[in-house]
């Protein structure tokens, strides 16, 4: 099960993310220009420095200088 792969992590957060904020909006929650923005850059964040920084770390591989 954890071979299979639906779609790139980055894109699969952000639905995540825009999925429980309509949900919070359908519900009557507050919903701020912070939330949304939050909502759009997790996933590529994540899946960035998974990529350059975590990656390369647990496979021994040298990490570019500018992310040590």
């Amino acid at each position: 099960m954890a071979d299979r792969k639906i779609g790139k992590f980055k894109y699969c957060r952000i639905a995540i993310d825009l999925t429980c904020l309509i949900a919070g909006i359908l519900t009557g929650g507050e919903i701020g220009i912070a939330t949304v923005i939050i909502a759009l850059t997790v996933g590529p964040l994540i899946q960035y420095f998974r990529t350059n920084l975590a990656e390369p770390f647990l496979e021994g591989r040298k990490i570019p200088a500018f992310l040590s």
